[in-house]
């Protein structure tokens, strides 16, 4: 039997930037397919984008070198869901201090896997972290 369906509906997760406009990624995807079918938005939500030259990145950044001297704070872009879009407004800051060293490879697979876990030491550092943040900040 060769049945060729009449309609066909194909969903796109596309991952905007802060900033970029839902609209213009829809007319974009429509002028790349022409006539040939209709583009239509479900959902849009805004990137989230935290700047790293504040007093609270500052703060995170001293806070992780006295815990780690031979630390280094990098900005990065993750392309994932984050409860930080509950939050209008708000400025949010991911982060998860590790130890460096050979296990920090170890970690991408397990993140929100079925054995998701962390290495106690980095526990351990993340909770000292934490306090020793929010304790500085709060003082300055």
């Amino acid at each position: 039997i060769n049945v060729i369906p009449s309609e066909v509906t194909l969903t796109v997760d596309g991952r905007l930037l802060p900033g970029d406009d839902p609209e213009a990624f829809r007319a974009a995807i429509q002028e790349a397919v022409g006539d040939a079918a209709e583009v239509a938005l479900e959902s849009c939500g805004s990137g989230i984008a935290a700047d790293p030259a504040s007093p609270f990145f500052d703060a995170i950044r001293a806070t992780m070198h006295d815990l780690q001297p031979e630390s280094h704070l990098v900005p990065t872009l993750i392309s994932g869901g984050t409860d930080a879009s509950l939050l209008p407004g708000v400025k949010v800051y991911g982060f998860f201090p590790i130890h460096p060293g050979p296990r920090v490879a170890l970690y991408d697979p397990l993140v929100h896997g079925h054995d998701e876990r962390v290495h106690v030491d980095d526990l351990r550092l993340g909770a000292r972290f934490v306090y020793d943040l929010v304790a500085s900040f709060c003082t300055s």
